[in-house]
């Protein structure tokens, strides 16, 4: 999650993202463009998670699927 150039978020932290006129949740690929969102997130440390959400292997797989950095976030 990034707000301009500033991370504000990285998996595992928790983001949800909601519509905005019904309050129902939605995943990345049902937001629409010019569609009203409500973002939020809370960071890994106020979840319970698994030793896979810190697996190096598994994480490094996603960073040029997603074009971004995770490793340096979550490790």
């Amino acid at each position: 999650l990034e707000k301009g150039k500033d991370r504000i978020g990285t998996f595992p932290d928790l983001i949800m993202t909601f519509d905005k006129d019904t309050g129902l949740p939605l995943t990345t690929a049902e937001i629409k463009k010019g569609q009203n969102v409500v973002v939020i997130a809370t960071n890994k440390e106020n979840i319970k998670l698994g030793s896979a959400m810190y697996d190096e292997e598994l994480l490094k797989e996603i960073e040029p699927v997603v074009s971004r950095e995770i490793l340096k976030y979550v490790l």
